[in-house]
């Protein structure tokens, strides 16, 4: 029996041209959610430890010794160039890992130049040796931090930008033989979110314009779309229609699971899960909070540890009367909790280093600004007793000021105790 297993980099999604497979499976695929989400793609939790990048290298975190290293080998190594395993072109590349953490994958740009925006998919092994270019993203296409395994290949989406306007394909690497092929292509937006048995879910945006500056606040339809990877069909599960205010249902898929918000007040919603498999629908609640915008689109998401964790915001066109809030639900009994740790957006002046602060003391005076708040933590992820999360770092040396810099993203583990007390109490990665 073949097994696809799913890792999830990012819960945003967004259908329709299916290409037959040609490769001979030898009985039904069974699907195994494994999740990392919230647009974060410079990091991988494998085993007892974290990949991560900092300043041109891979580095892995062991949580058994509290030490970062880099991702090299090689005992004579300095890891001062090049020649390093550690090393990598991009400024941001993409990992993950197989669900056995035996191999690290990562898409690199093809050369240094700022100009060529090709991209290796490069494979490793967990120790980074034997680096072996097994795909690629050609010029023009765009990356959704997203992929599902099976045994020996891997599923991703890329946006091809063209003469023939936008359009979203299902791409699969088979790893193993370094072979990449299309296997679904679509002119709406599609997202890849969750897989179970042997379907990939989808939630595909109808009319989609990712030109459009306010795309983000249209009113859109979105679907929940399955896609076969044994037959190759394709099924709508459900739909509903986001808007920026006054939105009326919204829906997140996890594994055979859809989880459904429906507006039953000004500021609260009914939650459900319904079974994909034997269509059973369970109530949850009748007091999840609901307002603004609770969408794939804007909301960072996570499922871990049983709870599905959602991330709401609401503003005006001139941002005033700005609202932002953390909540989560658990999946099995309903309880709904409000995250009050907050995520800071540090300013950082030119001479100065993110390692030069103190999370658990995060108010930075400056120059040019201060340390403010940005929102909820984010997390990233669950490995051992603890939740890796992050908090936003800005830079003006890379950029100028009055375009707030550039962001670089500070790593952190906290406990799970201290998490669900409000105790904020990090230990740093990044």
């Amino acid at each position: 029996m073949k097994k696809l297993i799913i890792l999830i980099l990012l819960v945003i999604l967004t259908g329709c041209s299916p290409q037959k497979d040609d490769i001979e499976h030898d009985g039904p695929t069974e699907l195994v959610d494994i999740t990392m989400r919230n647009n974060q793609i410079d990091m991988a939790i494998a085993g007892d430890g974290i990949y991560f990048t900092d300043n041109h290298k891979i580095r892995y975190y062991d949580m058994n010794s509290g030490i970062a290293v880099p991702l090299c080998n090689r005992a004579e190594c300095n890891h001062e160039d090049d020649t390093c395993t550690a090393h990598y072109i991009d400024v941001v590349p993409t990992l993950f890992t197989n669900p056995e953490n035996t191999k690290l994958f990562f898409f690199e740009r093809s050369t240094p130049s700022l100009y060529d925006f090709s991209s290796n998919i490069i494979m490793t092994d967990a120790n980074g040796a034997n680096r072996t270019i097994i795909g690629k993203r050609q010029p023009g296409q765009d990356l959704q931090y997203s992929f599902v395994f099976d045994d020996d290949s891997f599923y991703f989406v890329l946006l091809d930008v063209g003469d023939n306007g936008y359009v979203y394909s299902l791409n699969r690497v088979n790893y193993k033989e370094g072979k990449q092929d299309v296997i679904y292509t679509d002119k709406d937006k599609i997202y890849l979110s969750t897989a179970y048995g042997s379907k990939l879910i989808f939630v595909k945006t109808l009319g989609y314009d990712p030109t459009a500056l306010t795309a983000s606040f249209d009113e859109v339809t979105h679907q929940i779309m399955s896609y076969d990877v044994d037959t190759g069909e394709t099924e709508i599960l459900d739909s509903y229609v986001a808007t920026a205010d006054n939105q009326q249902k919204a829906v997140f898929p996890y594994k055979n699971f859809l989880y459904t918000f429906t507006r039953n007040g000004a500021d609260s919603a009914c939650v459900t899960k319904t079974d994909l498999i034997t269509g059973q629908t369970t109530h949850l609640s009748d007091e999840f909070p609901f307002f603004g915008l609770i969408d794939q689109e804007d909301s960072y998401t996570m499922f871990i540890d049983d709870t599905l964790y959602i991330y709401m915001s609401y503003s005006n066109s001139f941002k005033e009367d700005y609202r932002a809030e953390h909540y989560g639900i658990n999946t099995v009994t309903g309880e709904i909790r409000q995250c009050t740790l907050e995520s800071y957006n540090y300013l950082i002046e030119d001479d100065m280093s993110v390692s030069d602060f103190d999370l658990n003391n995060p108010i930075y005076k400056g120059e040019g600004g201060f340390g403010r708040f940005f929102g909820s933590l984010w997390l990233f992820g669950e490995i051992d007793d603890y939740f890796l999360c992050g908090t936003t770092c800005t830079s003006y040396s890379l950029y100028d000021k009055e375009n707030n810099g550039i962001a670089a993203m500070v790593l952190e583990l906290i406990s799970k105790e201290d998490f669900y007390n409000n105790n904020r109490e990090y230990i740093r990665i990044r």
